[in-house]
């Protein structure tokens, strides 16, 4: 559990980092303007439609962290293992507030490469394949003026991941020792046994997802992809940990048929159609030097380089 707290220390640390070279590179007015010009970024409208808003922001991702904290599996398995429940709270009030600190600065920094790229886009450009590239190109163009600063950068972000992985992996091998094997078997299983069963375990869902992970680069951005198929399980499984704590008298059959109501309701509503196109805010290449890009455009995010985006003239 206090890993978790950690790594939102850790997360902090990187975007202050990044933020501090935005801050260098770039006055704040510049990032303002453009957001007060652009006509895509509409942050206080009340229509549901739009992906990009304050009220999505807010109950949009605050019912997401709330689904984590509360109805998450991994989440839950990292509760157990504190001492007191006094201490799960002690973590939980850590990460919290770094998480919303986190969301804060993630979109300063997003509004930061949105002045950076301003009328030269690495997507027109076809400088990066998908917007998944764009965050690592970003960090490798402003921050690569101070040796080793990139390397740092990647070494958080792979710590970050491999810390929730690591987690995330050890609750799926106990759900499946407790759940699926256990009930089989007459007799207890020996530590070492089960020691070994978990570890096979935790390597077999890890290639599944990182096979998973190639797989969905191909066909958009890894997050969203992500948060909509958490979304589909979380909200129903929010809903049964409330249903639980406040009306308790609810019966097997009801809590099950309700979940899986739910689930089935989110499931339609994620595979629904939606718009054919989301239009980039950056979608522009009228400043760009364009010789520099055709110089760098196969080479660009092969490994930690000097900077390699063109900088709009």
């Amino acid at each position: 559990m206090w890993e978790s707290a950690q790594r939102t220390e850790r997360l902090l640390l990187l975007e202050s980092i990044i933020l501090i070279f935005n801050i260098a590179h770039h006055s704040k007015s510049k990032w303002m303007n453009r957001l007060l010009i652009a006509d895509d970024i509409s942050c206080f409208r009340l229509n549901p439609t739009i992906r990009h808003t304050v009220w999505n922001l807010v109950f949009g991702w605050g019912t997401t962290l709330l689904a984590l904290y509360v109805g998450n599996q991994a989440q839950v398995h990292r509760y157990l293992t504190c001492r007191t429940l006094r201490d799960a709270k002690k973590a939980v009030w850590i990460c919290c507030p770094g998480y919303i600190l986190f969301g804060i600065l993630s979109i300063i920094i997003g509004l930061y490469m949105s002045a950076f790229y301003e009328n030269c886009d690495p997507l027109q450009t076809k400088l990066v394949d998908n917007s998944n590239q764009l965050i690592p190109l970003y960090m490798q163009d402003i921050l690569s003026s101070v040796p080793g600063l990139s390397g740092v950068y990647l070494a958080g972000i792979f710590g970050c991941t491999l810390s929730t992985m690591s987690s995330g992996l050890n609750t799926i091998s106990m759900v499946v020792i407790e759940d699926f094997i256990r009930i089989h078997l007459k007799s207890r299983i020996h530590k070492d046994k089960e020691r070994l069963i978990s570890q096979i375990i935790c390597v077999i869902f890890g290639f599944i997802c990182l096979e998973m992970t190639f797989l969905v680069s191909r066909y958009g951005s890894v997050l969203q992809a992500a948060t909509s198929v958490f979304g589909i399980f979380a909200g129903p499984l929010l809903g049964l940990f409330s249903l639980g704590i406040f009306f308790p008298w609810v019966n097997e059959k009801g809590a099950l048929g309700g979940l899986f109501g739910a689930m089935a309701i989110t499931f339609g509503i994620t595979m629904l159609p939606t718009n054919p196109q989301e239009k980039s805010p950056l979608a522009c290449i009228s400043n760009c030097n364009v010789q520099a890009f055709k110089n760098i455009s196969n080479t660009a995010l092969q490994g930690v380089q000097p900077p390699t985006t063109a900088i709009p003239e």
